[in-house]
C-alpha cells in the first residue's frame, strides 16, 4: 500500500494541471487559456505514444479531442505543436519527470546493507534497434535482411544518479556494438552496468586495473569449474567446489550463489553471481569485480536491476 501511495503521489506531481499551465505560460507556449490545455495535451501525447506502435500527428489530434472533450481544428492544433515554445515546454516536462521520478527514486548513497558505495557514479549502457525505411538499406543495413532490410542501432550511455545522457550515437544495425560502450580508462571510481551483449573478460580485467567496477551479465550457457562457492549468508559451500556451473542448484528462486571461477587463458579469478533468471526460467549469471567482502551477492543483484532504468 505504501508503494502504491508513493506511485500515486509521483504521478500526481507530474500530471498537475496548475503546474503544467504555469510551466506552459513560463515557456510562452500558452499565452491565454483557450483551446489547448497543457495537461490534456501531455496526457494525449503520452497515451498515443504508449498505446500505438505507429503514430502520427493525426492520432495525437484525435486523442486530444477525446481526452479534452473539446473539438479543435487540425490546422490550429498543428500550428500550436510546431511552435518552438512547444518543444521547450515538453523539454521542461521531461526534466521535471527526471527530477520527480528518476532522481528521487534513485538518489542512492548506500547499498541495501547500509554500506557506503565504493563508486561515485553509476553508468548504464545499452543499444536498441529500430526499423527504418527500406530505401535506406544501403546506408543502414539491418541484421535481419528479410524482415528488416534497413535498421539503425541507437547506442546510449546514461549517468544513473544525474539522469543525464553521457553518450548517444546512431549507426547501422549491422555494426558491432561493443566499441560504443564506455572505455575502461573512463571508469575510475565508477560502476558500469551492461547486459550480456557487452560481456568481455578482458574489459572486466581492464576496468579492475583502472580502479573501476562493473556488473555485466554472462550467457546462461557458460559452464566453468567452480573454484570457490558461498551461499547467501556468506558461508562456504564445500560440496560445490570442483563442480561445473550447470550442476549447481539454487535453494529457491530468491536465493543466490556467490562463486569464483577462472576462464582458460586468463590469470584472473572472476566473481560470478548465480541468480534465478525469471525471463528465461533458469539460472542466470552476473560477472562482477566488486569484492564479496564489501558487496554481498544479494546487493550485486539489486544493483544490476538498476540497469533497467535505461
Amino acid at each position: 500500500m505504501t508503494n502504491l501511495t508513493l506511485l500515486t503521489e509521483k504521478i500526481s506531481t507530474i500530471f498537475n494541471a496548475k503546474k503544467l499551465f504555469h510551466l506552459a505560460r513560463e515557456k510562452k507556449f500558452i499565452l491565454r487559456a483557450r483551446q489547448i490545455n497543457p495537461l490534456k495535451l501531455l496526457l494525449s501525447i503520452t497515451n498515443t505514444l504508449d498505446c500505438q506502435s505507429k503514430t502520427n500527428l493525426a492520432d495525437i489530434h484525435r486523442n486530444y479531442q477525446r481526452i479534452s472533450g473539446m473539438p479543435i481544428n487540425y490546422k490550429l492544433f498543428h500550428n500550436q505543436l510546431k511552435k518552438p515554445q512547444c518543444s521547450e515546454f515538453f523539454k521542461s516536462c521531461f526534466e521535471n519527470i527526471m527530477q520527480q521520478w528518476v532522481l528521487q527514486s534513485l538518489k542512492l548513497t548506500s547499498l541495501p546493507t547500509g554500506a557506503k558505495f565504493l563508486f561515485s557514479k553509476i553508468k548504464l549502457h545499452d543499444g536498441c534497434s529500430f526499423q527504418v525505411h527500406d530505401g535506406l538499406q544501403e546506408t543502414y543495413p539491418g541484421r535481419f535482411k528479410k524482415r528488416f532490410p534497413a535498421a539503425i542501432e541507437l547506442h546510449v550511455t546514461m549517468d544513473l544518479l544525474s539522469g543525464s545522457i553521457d553518450y548517444l550515437s546512431i549507426g547501422a544495425d549491422t555494426e558491432t556494438e561493443r566499441p560504443h560502450a564506455p572505455k575502461a580508462t573512463s571508469l575510475n571510481g565508477m560502476l558500469l552496468l551492461t547486459d550480456a551483449g557487452y560481456f568481455d573478460r578482458k574489459k572486466i580485467i581492464s576496468i579492475e586495473q583502472q580502479g573501476g567496477y562493473t556488473i555485466t551479465q554472462a550467457a546462461c550457457s557458460i559452464n566453468l569449474i567452480v573454484k570457490a562457492a558461498y551461499n547467501v549468508q556468506g558461508k562456504i559451500i564445500k560440496s560445490a567446489v570442483g563442480k561445473k556451473l550447470n550442476t549447481l542448484k539454487l535453494k529457491n528462486k530468491n536465493s543466490t550463489l556467490d562463486l569464483s571461477v577462472r576462464w582458460s587463458g586468463y590469470d584472473f579469478d572472476f566473481r560470478v553471481i548465480a541468480f534465478w533468471y525469471k525471463k528465461k526460467k533458469r539460472i542466470g549469471y552476473l560477472v562482477t569485480n566488486l569484492a564479496g567482502e564489501t558487496v554481498p551477492a544479494s546487493d550485486v543483484v539489486e544493483l544490476y536491476r538498476l540497469r533497467w532504468q535505461i
